[in-house]
Parts: C-alpha cells; structure tokens; sequence
C-alpha cells in the first residue's frame, strides 16, 4: 500500500504496439506478419520504468484492445498498490485470480515497475530484486517456422548455430522437409519439435505423424490444453520429453502435470504466465520436481522481455536445457529499446558486448521507427549480423 513516506503515486500508463517483421513467421496455431504487445511507462516524479507483455488470444485468452483497456480501467488500483517492492509482490500473492485472467498485460506492468524502483534506487532488477547479477552470457535457440525463406535456411549454417526449434504441423512431407534441410546443413544439429497444438484431441494422428519424424529430442505441445493424461501417454509412447508452454499459465497446472508418469520439461515465458515474480515460483516448483527448464519467447518480443529472461534463466541454474528469443532487429524492423539485445554466432548473447545502462533494465528508450523495408529484404543479413558480434568466435 502507499506509504506515509511516499508524496507521489506510481502512474501506470499502457499503449499497443505493433511492429512489423521482416520476415513472416508462421506455426500452426497462427501466423503472423507483426509483434503484437502492449508496452508500459510507470513513472513517479523524474524516474520513469518501462515494460512490456505479449498478449495472445490462442494462449493468454488476452487480445491487444482489452489488454491497453484493462491497465487503463485499473488506475485506481495501481495507484493504490504499488508503491514499493513489497507492495508489488503482496499485489502478485493476493491477486492470482484476476492476473490468471490478464497475464500478459500484468506483466507489463510489473516489468515496468520493477525497471522504476530500480531506477529509483540506482540499481538493476537483479539487485533490485536481491537475484544474482551473473552469469551474463547466455545461449539461445533458433526458432524456425514452418515455411521459413530459403535465404533464411541458407544464412543458418553461416551463423554457427546449433540449437534449434523447429514447428511442424499436419503435413508430414513439409515437416520432414525442413527437418531435413536444417541437418543438411548442420548435421550435429540438436532439434526438438513444436505442434502449437496441431493435432487437436488427435492422440492417434498426434503419434502417427510424429512418429515418422526423426531426430528429434522432444516435442513441445502436440494437443491442445486441457489433456494431461493425453499428453502424459503421448510422452510414453514417443519416449520423448513433452515441453508444456500454454498447458501451464499457473502452479495448478503445474501440479496437475506433475502427479502424471512422464517426462516433462517446462517452456516459461515470462508474458505467458504473468510476470517475473511468478515465473520464479514456477521456476522453484519445476526444479523441486525435477523438471527440465526452457526460457522461452513469444514471437516478437523486445529487448524489455529478452532482460525479464535472464533472471529467469539464472534462477533455473542447472535446470536450464534452452533459451528462446533475443531476436531483437534480426527478426523485428526496429524495437522501441536501445540497445537492441540479439544473439550472435552460435546463438551466442553477451550482455557485456551492449552498452547498457546501470539501472533498471538497463534499456534506453527508443526514438520513432524509421521507414518502412520490403519484408522478407534483411533478416540476419551480413550487416545485421556484423552489429550483432557475429563475427566472434563460436562460444
């Protein structure tokens, strides 16, 4: 609650924004020509945090509009909450309910006002927060969509990289001729599926089709929500691990996966489930369980959610198995954060190759977006992979 010491009330303010890609990004669950993500300024007197969610019907049940509206229509209560640290985590305990129903516009407001209290107090999130600061080099995924260009394919091998997702669908042909084409050029590659859902209540179609496919370590959300027990026998029969995404929004789900016989590993992304402050609770609950953990991304996030990322990796100690996102202007034709946090070769991200600022997230923010390009004309071009420290050695 606000403090007898406090003189200002914390503003929260939301807007929509949409960036367009450079190339189109496609899974069988959408596809998508933009990032769709609200961003939000919280600002008490000089200092001002900002953040940023991803709402996604298919996954959060959020549009854009109700997401902008809800922050909006909701002053009154963060004026009334989050006046301090404590305040903001005692909100995120008593209020699971209504952030189950808006997780990724709440994790807007959160990373704002985590990146404001650590401006105020002239340090990082990490600090912040009392979470280690190290380590600061990360290795990320490359994630392919189901019809990716073929000058994207070709770049793939040139970047050294060597982790990948790849999402695959009902059209087993298609899909094998991807798989194919990544281990054509890099044979040593590590692969795991996504279906986005493809395959429905299918169990029978689910293990058909993803039983001609080879080379693969795991799979990641062959049905739709709702199935444990489904998914568990999916998991059994292919004796893969199963990655759950949006199977898991909150520690029910979670324990309800847990009490099934089978090898789960969690893909949390820090939008999809509501903010920094849960996605650690669910980072403990996944390592007493023994789970695997990935980091992952919704297509289209900036810099602001790539940081909100680290922390969760760092939390998940050895229990990290990948890394999704830092795309930054690879995939993005500007964000709204400088600097642009991308991966490099080998999927390498340093974040002392960056210059960021001391506090917050160390993020500035950006200015108008330039002019418009052709999509699909740069995505890891030579000059964008040069800014991004694709010419260092491989990790």
């Amino acid at each position: 609650m606000v403090s007898s010491e406090s003189t200002q009330c914390v503003d929260i303010r939301g807007r929509a924004l949409s960036i367009p890609f450079k190339v189109a990004f496609e899974q069988a669950s959408a596809r998508r020509l933009g990032s769709e993500a609200v961003f939000v300024h919280a600002q008490r007197g000089e200092f001002v945090g900002r953040g940023e969610g991803c709402p996604r019907v298919y996954q959060t049940g959020e549009t854009l509009a109700e997401a902008v509206a809800w922050i909006a229509d909701n002053a009154a209560l963060w004026r009334h909450w989050l006046d301090d640290l404590d305040g903001l985590q005692g909100f995120v305990n008593r209020s699971g309910a209504l952030i189950d129903r808006h997780p990724a516009a709440w994790c807007a407001i959160e990373t704002a006002v985590l990146d404001l209290f650590a401006r105020e107090a002239g340090l990082g999130v990490e600090a912040l927060l009392g979470l280690p600061e190290c380590p600061r080099r990360f290795h990320y995924t490359a994630v392919l969509g189901m019809r990716p260009p073929r000058m994207l394919l070709d770049r793939i091998g040139t970047m050294s990289l060597c982790d990948f997702k790849i999402k695959v669908g009902r059209d087993l042909e298609r899909d094998r001729e991807l798989i194919a084409h990544v281990r054509q050029r890099l044979p040593g590659a590590r692969i795991r599926l996504d279906a986005n859902n493809a395959f429905g209540h299918d169990i029978e179609g689910a293990l058909l089709h993803l039983s001609k496919l080879d080379g693969y370590w795991a799979v990641e959300e062959p049905l739709l929500r709702g199935r444990p027990e489904a998914v568990a026998l999916i998991a059994r029969a292919l004796d893969v691990p199963v990655i759950l995404d949006e199977a898991i929004l909150t520690l029910e789900d979670f324990e309800r996966f847990a009490a099934l016989d089978a090898e789960w590993i969690l893909n949390l992304k820090v939008s999809r489930v509501g903010g920094v402050l849960r996605a650690l609770g669910l980072v403990r609950a996944a390592r007493e369980a023994g789970w695997g953990i990935i980091v992952g991304a919704q297509a289209g996030e900036s810099s602001l959610l790539t940081r909100a990322g680290h922390l969760v990796a760092r939390a998940a100690g050895g229990s990290l198995r990948a890394m999704e996102g830092a795309v930054g202007t690879h995939m993005l034709h500007w964000e709204p954060n400088a600097p642009s946090l991308r991966f490099g070769r080998g999927g390498c991200l340093d974040l002392d190759d960056f210059e960021l600022e001391q506090a917050g997230w160390g993020l500035r923010e950006d200015g108008a977006p330039p002019e418009p390009v052709a999509q699909g004309s740069s995505i890891f071009s030579p000059t964008s992979l040069r800014a991004s420290s694709l010419e260092g050695s491989m990790p």
